[in-house]
C-alpha cells in the first residue's frame, strides 16, 4: 500500500496492509498451517472479490458464524475492505434465535463454517447461507482427508456452496472510512438484556494500537512474537486483542478454535508463544494440566486475564507456577466491556497494583459517580463511567437504551454508564467490585438470566421462574427454579422445557440444575426474592 494516511484514519484492513508493508513473517498459525503476511493480504483481496460476486456492497450486513480459523479472519478483513458490516456471532448459536437476530440486523448473507451448515439448513430463512472451510488452505494432497476426518459433520454438505468456489469480481472502490459502522457484536448492554453493539474501525483498532505500550516493548522487539488467538472473535477481547492487535504489529496470531491444551503446550515447547490472553475458566484449565509447567513456560512474557472477575487465589497459583518453572510471566488483570470494544484499563508489568484492574489506557478517562450522577472522590464506591476512543456507536435500532448508556457532560464529552460498581484510588487505579446489571459469565460467554426466564415462561404450565447464577471457580453454572401451576403434569412439562432450552440457548446458558419448588419467595413489593434463591442454590451446591 503506497498511500500513507494518518493512522487514526485507517480502516481495519488498511491498518494490516500498511503496518506489514515489506514484512514477510508469519501472520497466522492454525494447527500445522502457517499463513505469511503476503499470503494473508492476498487471501483478503481474493475473498473480498468473491463476496463482491455474491452481491455484497458497502453497508451490507454479513453474518460471520465461525470459530477462529484463518478463513474467518480473511472474511473479517475482506468485508471491511468492501465496507460491509461483519455481524460476528457464536459458531454454536441456536438456529431459531440466530434467525431472529439476522432479521433484526437485516443481514444480506450468512457465512458459516462448513462443519456447522446442517445445523442451520432449513431454519435460517432470513438470508442465504454460504460456507467457509479450513479446507481452502490445506495442501492439495491433504484436501481429500478433510472430508474423511469430518465426514459426519459434512454429510450432505456440497462444495458448491463454499465461498472458495465462487468466481472473483474486482472491486471498483475500497472502504477508507474508519468511522462508519463496521462490526456488530452481541452484548448484555448496560441493562443486562441482550443487545447488538455497533462498533467502528477506530474503536476496534484503538487498544491494538496501544499493544506496544501495554507490553512495554518497542516495535522491533515485538515483531515476530506470537499471541494466542483462542478467545473467539465474537468476543471483543478476542477480536481486538487476540486477532487484530498482533496483525497491526507484525506479530503472529496463533489461532485456535478453543483452548486446546495440547496445541498450547506444543507452541510453548517450540518457543512459539509469547503472550496469553485468557479468562478465569481457561486459566484454571491451564493450571490443572500438569503439562503446563517447567522450562517450556519461559518463552512467555505476558499473560492478561479479563472477562470474568478472577478469584485472588488464581493469581497466586499462576505466579507460583511461573516461579517454579523459571518463567517471568505474571498474570495481569484488565477491564473492559463490549461497549468499549475490549480492554480500556490494564495492569502492566511496571504499573501493577494487586486487587485492581489497572489504570486507563492513554486517551481513556474513567470516573466514578453516585446514583445522581455526581462525580465521587478517590476511594468512594459508585458506578464506573468511561470516556474512550474505543466507544461503541450505540445499540442497534435502540436509541432509547443508547441514550441511557451514553451520557454527554457539560463539556460535550460522551461517557458510558457501565452499570458496574467500583472505585478509583488516588493514583487512578480502578477497582471493579461487581456488575450492577443482571448478567453472568460462564467460560467468558455472557449469560442472560432474562433470556432463560423468557424461554421458560412461555410454557403454559409455568407460574413463575428464576435463573440464578452459581459462582464456582472451577465450574460456574445456572440453577433454574420453577414454580408450576396447579394440577399440571410436572414431569411432562419439564421434558418440554428442557427441549426448548436446548434448542434455543447456547449450551453454556442451559441451566445445569432445574428445581421445581412449591412457591417462589417474594420480597415485600411482590418481586421474586433472588437473594433467598441464591442462598438455596449455594446450599444445594454444597451437597
Amino acid at each position: 500500500m503506497s498511500e500513507k494516511r494518518d493512522i487514526d484514519e485507517l480502516t481495519l484492513w488498511e491498518r494490516v496492509f500498511q503496518s506489514s508493508e515489506g514484512y514477510e513473517g508469519t501472520a497466522l498459525t492454525f494447527s500445522f498451517l502457517k499463513v505469511s503476511y503476503p499470503k494473508l493480504k492476498k487471501r483478503i483481496v481474493q475473498v473480498s472479490e468473491r463476496l463482491k460476486t455474491l452481491g455484497i456492497e458497502a453497508g451490507d450486513v454479513v453474518c460471520l458464524c465461525a470459530p477462529n480459523i484463518p478463513q474467518a479472519v480473511y472474511c473479517l478483513y475482506a468485508l471491511n475492505r468492501i465496507g460491509a458490516i461483519a455481524f460476528i456471532v457464536h459458531p454454536l448459536f441456536p438456529a431459531e434465535t440466530l434467525n431472529e437476530d439476522l432479521i433484526r440486523a437485516k443481514a444480506k448473507l450468512m457465512l458459516v463454517i462448513d462443519q456447522r451448515l446442517t445445523a442451520y439448513q432449513g431454519t435460517i430463512t432470513a438470508c442465504p447461507i454460504v460456507t467457509i472451510s479450513p479446507k481452502d488452505d490445506l495442501p492439495l494432497v491433504a484436501k481429500p482427508f478433510y472430508r474423511l476426518i469430518y465426514q459426519k459433520q459434512l454429510r450432505g454438505v456440497s462444495d458448491r456452496r463454499r465461498l472458495g468456489r465462487v468466481k472473483r469480481t474486482a472491486l471498483t472502490s475500497l472502504n477508507r472510512d474508519s468511522l462508519k459502522p463496521s462490526v456488530y457484536l452481541e452484548s448484555g448492554g448496560t441493562t443486562g438484556r441482550s443487545k447488538i453493539v455497533v462498533l467502528n474501525d477506530r474503536a476496534i483498532s484503538y487498544p491494538g494500537g496501544l499493544a506496544l505500550y501495554i507490553l512495554e516493548k518497542d516495535a522491533e522487539v515485538a515483531k515476530g512474537t506470537a499471541m494466542i488467538g483462542a478467545l473467539p472473535m465474537f468476543h471483543g477481547f478476542g477480536l481486538a486483542m487476540g486477532v487484530h492487535a498482533p496483525l497491526i504489529n507484525c506479530a503472529t496470531s496463533a489461532l485456535m478454535i478453543s483452548y486446546d491444551l495440547k496445541d498450547i503446550i506444543k507452541h510453548l515447547k517450540k518457543g512459539k508463544l509469547n503472550y496469553l490472553l485468557t479468562i478465569p475458566y481457561a486459566a484454571r484449565k491451564l493450571l490443572d494440566n500438569p503439562e503446563f509447567s517447567g522450562p517450556k513456560l519461559r518463552c512467555l512474557s505476558h499473560a492478561f486475564i479479563g472477562a470474568d472477575k478472577p478469584p485472588r487465589p488464581l493469581f497466586d497459583e499462576w505466579n507460583q507456577r511461573m516461579r517454579e518453572s523459571g518463567a517471568d510471566c505474571p498474570l495481569l488483570e484488565g477491564y473492559g466491556l463490549t461497549e468499549t470494544t475490549t480492554v480500556i484499563a490494564v495492569n502492566r508489568r511496571s504499573a501493577c497494583r494487586v486487587g485492581s484492574v489497572g489504570q486507563p489506557l492513554p486517551g481513556t478517562r474513567i470516573r466514578v459517580v453516585d446514583p445522581q450522577g455526581h462525580v465521587l472522590p478517590a476511594d468512594a464506591e459508585g458506578e464506573i463511567q468511561i470516556a474512550t476512543p474505543a466507544m461503541m456507536l450505540g445499540y442497534l435500532d435502540d436509541p432509547e437504551t443508547t441514550a441511557k448508556a451514553l451520557i454527554k457532560d457539560e463539556e460535550g464529552t460522551t461517557w458510558l454508564a457501565t452499570g458496574d460498581q467500583g472505585h478509583l484510588d488516588e493514583d487512578g487505579y480502578i477497582y471493579f467490585k461487581d456488575r450492577l446489571k443482571n448478567v453472568f459469565k460462564i467460560a467468558g460467554h455472557n449469560i442472560f438470566p432474562n433470556d432463560i426466564e423468557s424461554a421458560v415462561s412461555k410454557n403454559p404450565s409455568v407460574a413463575a421462574c428464576a435463573a440464578i447464577p452459581v459462582a464456582d471457580e472451577r465450574h460456574p453454572y445456572m440453577h433454574l427454579f420453577i414454580e408450576m401451576k396447579r394440577n399440571v403434569d410436572t414431569e411432562n412439562a419439564l421434558r418440554v422445557i428442557k427441549a426448548e432450552l436446548n434448542s434455543r440457548l447456547i449450551r453454556y446458558e442451559v441451566p445445569e440444575v432445574i428445581e421445581v419448588i412449591d412457591r417462589m419467595p417474594r420480597t415485600n413489593v411482590g418481586k421474586i426474592d433472588r437473594k433467598i434463591l441464591s442462598a438455596q442454590a449455594l446450599k444445594e451446591k454444597k451437597k
